[in-house]
């Protein structure tokens, strides 16, 4: 009777857990990479069973029903292999609560199991997903199980922060525990099939062993059929991708000096005119918004992202290729490039999560756009996610030089417009997250301390790469980024102990581009007039690093007051401010000390 009772009450529990996980995962748009999904709940005939059946015919003495992990069972189902570590990334960062998802159905970090079932030890998705845990630093290693049966799936065992307030009653701290599963369709398709005539018979005493010999048999064979329709359309995916984007050099290169040649090849390639004018006036919109502060920004551009959305809602994209269908597949690129753009540009994290999604579900047609690659590492960078934005900078470095090599610059992959843009950004990007992850390194010792001036070193050289493409009106602030680097370099430099001849010649080289490039700036700003804090910090550590104190010291109290006071109204960054606020003082009591 008690077993019957706590039986009742967790099927209760967890299908009201249900009904909210499956609304929160729907705004997570997890399920937009998804091919298919499945749940259910144990009914409480099953929850007993199962426990009669650990106990009984496992040997399992102690098995009790609160030790169930499939309460609640979600299978997530993708087309292609590769798919799966994309599932995979985003449900761990949907458990360990880093996709602000509110409210977030999950306990927070609570993996209790990952499990791989691979029916061969040749599977690439396993590098996938063990890379995806190390990074993530998760507790849990995911386990390999090779299973002679052919049956493979990822399982991941979590549980969900739905109170049970009865059953906690009887059971302390009970949380109901979910299972996740995530397949390709092939190995779905085949895994009903074995559930319904292999595992079934499997666990029955009263099964025919002739019978079941046979049954299994045919289940292997028809396990290699499956997989070899997996491996195939994973091939037919890659060769489509590829092809579609292959453009050969002799292809007429526009020349495209703004988002109204995007338009042009619109028109030239018989898009819909009605789909072309709401395209623009979501485009005006978006600029628009920008150009707004506080929260008419953050509203304008979240209403901006979903006209690019609507836009194109009807269109299926699906058997669309490049070459035949050029015109709807580059219209619906850039309405969910701008679409992604829009929440990517507000300060919530949760629709620069979104913003990423979106990215991430374009790839598999769109890979081959160098645009896509660096907007997908500036979501990453946004997410504070410093390896991911790196990795993707580095491929769009490369994408664009492969295309320069090929004299594909100007095609309608990377249209002038995109060319010019992300010459002129992404060295600023790369530069940045590389001088990031320089502050991780442990700087305690000379080794430390080389290992990342070497980096700073290499966020210079990538950022100076920009020179030739940067606005004029946004020189000044590239000049910043390559003063701080330069002046890093230097300020580092002090503190190793024992300076050999190449890092004394370093010091000398960085020392004149501090110089350098501080003139740069006075020559093309005034600098008692910029209310830029980086750009003032810079300057100040800069004129601090010549010995100029009565400057240093004009720049250090100019800062502080617009740390008290900001103009305009402006909001500052808690943690921008707090730093320079707090560099600034120290700046400012050693100019004392010394002049004392």
């Amino acid at each position: 009777m008690e077993d019957n009772y706590l039986a009742l009450l967790i099927e209760s529990e967890a299908k009201k857990a249900e009904n909210c996980l499956l609304t929160a995962l729907n705004q997570s748009q997890l399920f937009d990479v998804c091919y298919a999904r499945k749940c259910r709940v144990k009914t409480k005939e099953h929850l007993l069973e199962k426990k009669t059946r650990k106990v009984e015919k496992e040997n399992k003495v102690n098995y009790k029903i609160e030790d169930i992990t499939d309460v609640i069972g979600i299978r997530l189902v993708t087309l292609f292999r590769n798919e799966m570590s994309i599932v995979f990334e985003n449900i761990i960062n949907l458990i360990n609560h880093d996709n602000p998802l509110n409210p977030n159905p999950f306990e927070k970090c609570a993996i209790d199991e990952i499990i791989i079932y691979i029916a061969s030890l040749v599977d690439p998705v396993t590098l996938e997903i063990g890379e995806i845990a190390e990074n993530k630093k998760l507790s849990i290693i995911p386990e390999i199980k090779e299973s002679k049966e052919g049956y493979s799936s990822i399982h991941i065992v979590t549980k969900l922060k739905h109170k049970c307030s009865e059953i906690n009653k009887k059971i302390k701290s009970y949380k109901i525990p979910l299972e996740i599963q995530i397949r390709t369709v092939f190995e779905d398709a085949w895994g009903e099939i074995d559930h319904k005539y292999g595992y079934s018979n499997r666990r029955s005493v009263d099964s025919d062993e002739q019978i079941l010999k046979k049954i299994s048999n045919h289940l292997r064979i028809l396990k290699k059929f499956s997989d070899a329709c997996a491996d195939y359309a994973n091939q037919i995916h890659i060769e489509y991708t590829n092809k579609k984007l292959e453009i050969s050099s002799t292809e007429k290169v526009l020349s495209v000096n703004s988002d109204d040649d995007i338009i042009n090849i619109f028109r030239r390639e018989d898009v819909q005119n009605d789909k072309i004018e709401l395209y623009i006036l979501a485009r005006d919109k978006r600029v628009q918004h920008e150009r707004q502060t506080g929260e008419e920004r953050e509203d304008g551009l979240s209403l901006a992202s979903n006209d690019f959305n609507l836009i194109v809602s009807d269109l299926e994209i699906e058997n669309l290729s490049f070459e035949n269908d050029r015109g709807v597949y580059l219209f619906y690129f850039y309405c969910k490039m701008n679409e992604a753009i829009c929440l990517m540009s507000t300060k919530n994290t949760q629709n620069i999560n979104k913003s990423l999604n979106i990215y991430l579900t374009l790839f598999p047609a769109y890979e081959k756009f160098p645009l896509l690659l660096m907007r997908t590492g500036q979501a990453y960078g946004k997410l504070q996610k410093n390896t991911k934005a790196t990795d993707y900078y580095k491929k769009t470095f490369n994408l664009i030089k492969e295309y320069e090599e090929k004299g594909l610059k100007g095609s309608d992959v990377i249209p002038t417009t995109d060319y010019n843009h992300i010459k002129s950004n992404l060295p600023a990007l790369l530069g940045y997250e590389l001088w990031k992850s320089s502050r991780d390194i442990d700087c305690s010792s000379d080794e430390g301390l080389i290992q990342s001036i070497y980096i700073i070193k290499n966020a210079y050289e990538t950022t100076i790469t920009r020179k030739d493409f940067v606005e004029e009106e946004n020189k000044y602030r590239m000049y910043n980024n390559l003063l701080y680097y330069a002046y890093d370099i230097c300020h580092k430099i002090d503190g190793i102990k024992n300076i050999t001849p190449e890092i004394r010649s370093l010091n000398d080289f960085f020392s004149d581009k501090v110089k350098g490039h501080l003139n740069d700036i006075e020559g093309l700003i005034s600098v008692d007039e910029i209310v830029d804090l980086n750009a003032l910090d810079t300057i100040a550590k800069a004129y601090f690093f010549f010995k100029n104190y009565p400057k240093a010291r004009k720049i250090g109290n100019r800062i502080v007051d617009l740390i008290v006071l900001p103009p305009d109204g402006r909001q500052i960054e808690a943690s921008l401010k707090d730093e320079i606020h707090e560099e600034t003082w120290i700046m400012l009591k050693s100019i004392d000390n010394m002049t004392d």
